[in-house]
């Protein structure tokens, strides 16, 4: 009888566990979106956003780095720049 109550205490106390472990991710996901610091490449502001990076392995290192697609400036001109030329009828 004793080795069952440890077991239903175990049992119990790991749901807990995994309880509280998710309302504190999803706080420091929370914190994240606040300040924005997963876009902007800063470090996490709360320890509850730290434990969120952590436990979700979001691990994000933005290097500042050029673009192919913004790199080109001899794109062609959105259509009301265009030059209108003559036309074929």
């Amino acid at each position: 009888m004793g080795a069952v109550v440890v077991l239903v205490f175990i049992v119990a106390a790991a749901f807990a566990l995994i309880v509280v472990g998710t309302v504190i991710v999803i706080a420091g996901i929370k914190d994240e979106e606040r300040h924005k610091t997963i876009i902007r490449g800063l470090p996490p502001p709360t320890a509850r956003a730290l434990l969120a990076r952590f436990v979700l392995q979001g691990h994000f290192y933005q290097l500042p780095e050029r673009r192919p697609e913004h790199e080109d400036p001899e794109e062609e001109p959105p259509w009301f720049e265009r030059p209108l030329g003559p036309r074929s009828r």
